[in-house]
Parts: C-alpha cells; structure tokens; sequence
C-alpha cells in the first residue's frame, strides 16, 4: 500500500465537470500525482451557460460555501469515477478568460468496478495508510529471522504491531513501515457494522491514534472493498503536529490495543459524544499552536464550554444566563467518570474561572 502511494504518477482524465460561476464546465485534461504537493489538474474546459455581468477577483475574506466545489472525473481506460471533493475554486482568472483549469487539490476518491471476485458477504474489509510523527511502541511484536538455508543466523525483535481479534468477527492487523507509516487492514462484520461506518473506521483509527499519542496522526490512504467496487480515499501528506504538553492521555509512549480499537469503533459509530470528541481534539491541536500562553488557555477554556453545552443541549443566546457551569460539570462527569475524579474536577472547574474572567489576561492590551 505504501509503494503505490508513494509512486508519483500521472492520470489521463476523459471527463472532467464541474460547476463555477453559476455555469456548468466540461473537458479533458490529466492529473498528475505527488505525495508531497498532492494531485494537480490540467485541463481545457468549455462553458454551458453564460457567465455572470460581475464576477469580482482577489477580494480576500473568509472561504464562502459558494467557493467549495467538486470536481467529478473519469479516467481513460478505467471502471468507475474520481470524485475531487470540497475543493476551494475563487480567483480562477485562468479559467475565465481562458477556460482552462489549473488547479491542485488535497485529496480524490476513486471508485472502481473490480469485477467478480470471491467476497466475504457478511463482513466490511477495509484498510488504511497513516503517516506517524515520532515512532510509537504498538502493543504486540513483529520478529525478523534472518537464515541462510536451514542455517539460522539470527532475529530480532520490534514492538511495531497491532493484532486484534474479537468474539463478534472484527479484525485489526497492522505494522509499522520504514518506521513513520502504519499500515492497517481490518475487517467488521455487516450485522453489526454499516457500510458508512465502515468507511470511516479507517478515518477513525487516525484519530484515536492521534489521541493516545498526543500528535495529529493523518490519513494518507484509505480503501473499502463492497461488492464488486473498491472505494479508494487518497491525500497528500501534511506535517504531523506534536500537541503535548496537552496530550489527552498523557505521555505515555506505549499504545494501549484495547483502548485504541474501543477508541476508534467509539468515533466510526459517529454519535454525539463522538462528533465532540473529534472536536475537541482538533481544537486542542490549534491552541498547542498559539504563540502565547495566554492565547492557549484563552481557547482551551473556550472549548471546554462549548464542549459542555453542546452535550448539554444548551448552545449560545444572547442575554441568556440560564446555563449553569457547575451543573454541566456535574453532569458531565457522572455520565462518564467514576467518583475517584471528583477533586479533578473541582480542580478544573476553578482553573476554569479563573482563565474565564474578564480580568484573567491583562498583559494582551
């Protein structure tokens, strides 16, 4: 998986459509590939349907939903389709003047017919790419025997490996590659396991990952085998993140199987809680990125209550001072702490006052 990743490669594309501007866009063109920069695509495009009487250029501002588009293709030669989702398209003068597209993109899915084949009807098989920041200790062992004929001349021996197996058919195996790529494949059985959920396990695994290690671990490659189709996800690499000090789980170095799989089978479900947990982690990642400390203790006490009152079901209104904090603390921690994390808590709710006061931070002005 990783070797085919890696390899930089170039994609003759039969059809390209896509929407901007009001109108309809339609070519051919070619995508290149490099795991560095990502996927880029050249194409001469035609226009259906008559452009704007104003189209305005190099206004800035925020990312608007109108300048998020997708990009469909097919390739020559190929079953199936790409799909270039969420893609960022404004200031495109090259395309307006010229109808030619020029453009990179983060990230494709592609969707392929593979034939008949023998599937396992009653499970998902799935497997995932992860790109690692420092090299973590994985709980179960890989052993090298190195021989020459029936002459063994040693091993060795390297704690790189996940192996998982449970009574209701769901199977974890993965291992460590040129020591900052994890490869996973997994199998979850239908009955108790969709086929959204399935996908997103792999995406799952990455954030469960991230959250025992403490550093933003990132999907590079992801595959779906359903049927007779294959469903692949592939993005280009980006800097892993080390968020410690504000690791959740401390610094512990080694990861513990059982708290990753019930971890990651707890954010694929995708329920509430899970959808906060995610949240919550990214917005830790982006206050270990502030350049000051108060900025970080700023933002993570903001999280923290927008946490509570999402879980609580109580979001902002203005003039609105019915929610109660310790209530919500209260609440937050019978639902999924033991009693042994009552000072804990207390502790935090203080420290949150503090940092919340209005006086808190009087060296930013």
């Amino acid at each position: 998986m990783l070797q085919n990743y890696l390899r930089q490669h170039d994609r003759v594309l039969d059809s390209i459509r896509f929407d901007y501007q009001g109108g309809r866009y339609n070519g051919r063109g070619v995508m290149t590939w490099d795991p560095d920069r990502g996927f880029h695509i050249e194409a001469p495009v035609q226009r259906v349907g008559p452009l704007p009487h104003r189209i305005g250029f190099g206004a800035g501002g925020i990312i608007r939903e109108n300048d998020v588009h997708s990009i469909r293709m097919r390739e020559r030669n190929a079953s199936g389709w790409i799909l270039a989702p969420e893609v960022i398209m404004r200031d495109l003068l090259n395309l307006i003047l010229q109808e030619r597209l020029s453009i990179h993109v983060p990230r494709i899915i592609i969707s392929t017919h593979v034939g008949t084949r023998a599937v396992d009807s009653n499970t998902w098989q799935g497997r995932v790419l992860l790109k690692l920041g420092h090299n973590p200790i994985l709980p179960d062992r890989v052993i090298r025997q190195e021989r020459i004929n029936e002459q063994e001349l040693g091993y060795s021996w390297q704690f790189s490996a996940i192996h998982f197996e449970s009574e209701g058919g769901q199977r974890v195996l993965g291992r460590i590659v040129e020591q900052e790529y994890l490869e996973l494949s997994y199998t979850l059985p239908r009955e108790s396991w969709s086929h959204t959920e399935a996908w997103r396990w792999g995406e799952a695994a990455s954030y469960a990952l991230s959250i025992c290690m403490g550093q933003t671990i990132t999907v590079l490659q992801r595959e779906l085998s359903w049927a007779n189709k294959l469903y692949e996800d592939t993005r280009r690499q980006i800097q892993i993140q080390d968020i410690r000090p504000f690791a959740p789980l401390g610094d512990e170095p080694r990861v513990e199987r059982s708290r990753f799989i019930e971890l990651s089978n707890f954010l694929a479900r995708q329920g509430v809680g899970a959808e906060v947990c995610r949240r919550i982690f990214l917005q830790m990642a982006e206050a270990a990125r502030q350049e000051t400390w108060q900025g970080t203790a700023l933002l993570l006490t903001t999280v923290l209550e927008a946490a509570l009152r999402t879980l609580e079901g109580h979001p902002f209104q203005l003039d609105d001072r019915s929610f109660n904090l310790r209530i919500a603390f209260r609440n937050f921690r019978e639902r999924y702490f033991s009693e042994e994390w009552v000072d804990l808590f207390e502790r935090a709710y203080q420290t949150f006052r503090r940092l919340r006061h209005r006086n808190a931070h009087p060296d930013w002005l």
